[in-house]
């Protein structure tokens, strides 16, 4: 069951958060850092969105608070998040932080943050080391 979330009303989006994400109820899922509130997470998701850092699959991709990229957003210290666009036009965005190594955000996204974030965190993040 979706946890209730605000709605992004710049572009009539909604987004959810999934209890899947915050709590371990399926094996495998990556989950939200206790310390990233609801809030701050449909924050991470309307930065990706304002900021267009949508990928060639529609999918949007951001990083937390810091340009630094030290703001930890997961429980296995992630520090980028992805959110699923839906396949449903109807349905809400949802979103997670994402494993490292396992999947980073392709080059389209990347180039969008190479004077967004400091130099040493977009190294990390192509060189897929973090």
């Amino acid at each position: 069951m979706p946890t209730p979330s605000p709605q992004n009303r710049r572009n009539k989006y909604t987004y959810d958060s999934m209890n899947y994400h915050r709590r371990a109820i399926i094996p495998n899922k990556t989950l939200w850092h206790k310390d990233v509130s609801l809030e701050a997470e449909f924050g991470i998701f309307q930065k990706a969105e304002s900021n267009s850092w949508y990928c060639s699959n529609g999918y949007l991709w951001s990083f937390g608070d810091d340009i630094e990229g030290k703001h930890v957003l997961g429980t296995n210290k992630e520090r980028l998040a992805c959110f699923q666009k839906p396949s449903n036009s109807a349905d809400p965005w949802h979103g997670f932080p994402i494993k490292s190594r396992a999947a980073m955000p392709p080059s389209d996204v990347t180039d969008k943050w190479v004077n967004r974030i400091a130099r040493s965190f977009y190294h990390k993040i192509v060189k897929e080391r973090i």
